[in-house]
């Protein structure tokens, strides 16, 4: 796939590495406060291979596209905040936008299934509790 890989697709990976380092340092924020020091240092491990494959990836791009601009260094660094306008920032963002839109969506979709789960166990509680007060 690397052959026919496109400016757009680096886009795409970035705006998911940046979601990526953003829900890691959130996640270790989270953990740290209950867990040991110790124990959290843990994490640092594979999140130093995550960056270090970002890294890897953005070499790649500057590699197969050479006569792009410096400003493509924000393809994959930069948080999940919008910080300047340049137009590789904005299309980066716009990708982010798009990718956390379509996991709300799936978020939903699941929310919706848990709770008609969750219904269905309330009809069969109620089920039981009519059955028993019958034979009561």
């Amino acid at each position: 796939m690397i052959n026919n890989v496109k400016i757009e697709d680096y886009i795409t990976a970035g705006a998911w590495a940046r979601i990526c380092k953003t829900v890691m340092s959130h996640t270790y924020i989270k953990l740290s406060e209950v867990m040991y020091a110790k124990d959290i240092d843990r994490w640092r491990s594979p999140e130093q291979k995550i960056c270090g494959i970002i890294s890897k990836a953005e070499d790649t791009m500057f590699d197969k596209f050479p006569d792009i601009g410096s400003e493509y260094v924000d393809v994959f660094y930069g948080g999940t905040q919008f910080t300047r306008a340049s137009e590789v920032e904005i299309a980066v963002c716009r990708k982010m936008s798009h990718i956390l839109l379509d996991m709300m969506r799936t978020g939903m979709e699941l929310m919706a299934d848990a709770v008609k789960a969750e219904n269905a166990l309330w009809e069969r509680e109620d089920e039981r509790k009519e059955g028993g007060d019958a034979d009561e």
